[in-house]
């Protein structure tokens, strides 16, 4: 299960709680995506789950503490288009 440090008790049971949901532990363990996180390793979980790829994508991200790793899968910066009024340093 994901690591969840300086969060509440209740958030941290929630946060379990909807990453079991979205992703049950016993896929997750079977796929071993945190040791080969390849994309067709990714895309096969995610039709296996029901889930969106950028879900299954952006757990790795999170569990390997490694965000540049599938960006393709998560949309990586496709929210800002979204606001061409807004405008960053990027």
């Amino acid at each position: 299960m994901m690591e969840l440090i300086g969060k509440s008790k209740k958030e941290k049971e929630a946060d379990a709680l909807a990453s079991e949901l979205l992703i049950p532990e016993k896929e997750w363990a079977e796929s071993k995506l945190t040791r080969v996180p390849h994309p067709e390793r990714v895309e096969e979980l995610a039709t296996r789950v029901h889930v969106h790829t950028a879900i299954v994508a952006g757990r790795v991200r999170y569990e390997k503490k490694n965000y540049k790793i599938l960006s393709s899968l998560v949309g990586n910066r496709l929210l800002r288009k979204q606001f061409p009024a807004f405008k960053t340093g990027y």
